[in-house]
């Protein structure tokens, strides 16, 4: 299942594949930290490699004020 949000700026896209817990994102400043030295191919649900270009962390907000984190987020600069 894949899931597209748009946030303030329509360039901020998410991709949440919630059955294989690959999240990625294009947006490199999402991340609190991000380890560059990981690096491989994934293939996307309609069959296209994508380059990962790292793997960290990112802190996100929730409507009641309080912070959570997703672990092991996908750094794929070329998502769309």
């Amino acid at each position: 299942m894949t899931c597209n949000v748009t946030q303030e700026c329509p360039n901020d896209i998410w991709f949440l594949d919630i059955d294989c817990s690959n999240h990625m994102t294009r947006n490199k400043d999402f991340f609190s930290n991000l380890d560059t030295s990981i690096q491989y191919e994934v293939k996307l649900g309609n069959d296209i490699k994508v380059c990962v270009k790292g793997k960290g962390m990112i802190v996100v907000y929730i409507r009641d004020g309080d912070k959570r984190t997703i672990d092991a987020v996908y750094y794929v600069p070329i998502l769309k």
